[in-house]
């Protein structure tokens, strides 16, 4: 059996613009960002990051043993070093897209998730800056080594199943933060940027949550 679940939210949050919010935006972002007027800025205060959220189904309609897949397809990546490591964890805090445009235009209103999270959601902050995210396993990692960068499946069946063990009501899931590693993140060195395509694509590329589970009985 296998259920296709489209992003029900995406965004990116900016390290150097804490207060933008870039809901509306075609493409997500992860690594390090870097606008013309900000050549002069080290690249260790760059990070940007995306929160994914997916509505899963009722609880009970997927079995704790399926395997989940996070399908991202590439829009753009450049300067990444060799063997850049992307982290994911389950995001632990309330959070909104927010209707602001970051990439396409300099429109930022404030009702949705930013780096400093002044709005995540309504009434409620991060209590870190970056985003609140279970920062202990199970979380997944991915090592990028392939050139040019190819669209990204990956294998979060161990957040997604300690998710439904855990939780009689799934509509608690709050998706996931994808991220450099700290020390990439903290690094001027590194100018790595990887561009999604977000769920406000124009095109057939939306992100997509992937569960794939044995129905077959003999």
């Amino acid at each position: 059996m296998r259920l296709i679940l489209t992003a029900s939210a995406d965004t990116t949050i900016y390290q150097r613009y804490p207060v933008n919010n870039a809901g509306l935006d075609e493409i997500i972002e992860v690594g390090k960002i870097a606008k013309p007027e900000d050549l002069e800025i080290a690249y260790s205060a760059s990070a940007a990051r995306t929160l994914i959220n997916f509505a899963l189904p009722s609880s009970g309609s997927i079995p704790e043993t399926a395997s989940f897949y996070l399908n991202l397809k590439i829009a753009n990546a450049q300067k990444l070093p060799y063997s850049q490591q992307l982290d994911i964890y389950q995001i632990s805090g309330s959070w909104v897209e927010g209707s602001g445009y970051f990439v396409q235009q300099n429109v930022n209103p404030r009702d949705g998730a930013t780096w400093s999270g002044s709005n995540a959601a309504a009434g409620i902050s991060w209590s870190l800056a970056g985003g609140d995210y279970n920062n202990y396993p199970p979380s997944q990692s991915i090592v990028l080594n392939e050139y040019p960068m190819q669209d990204l499946r990956v294998d979060v069946s161990n957040i997604m199943q300690a998710f439904i063990i855990d939780n009689v009501n799934w509509s608690t899931f709050k998706g996931f933060l994808i991220k450099f590693t700290s020390a990439s993140e903290a690094d001027y060195v590194n100018e790595g940027n990887i561009k999604f395509f977000s769920k406000q694509t124009h095109t057939i590329h939306a992100p997509v949550l992937e569960a794939v589970w044995d129905t077959s009985t003999f």
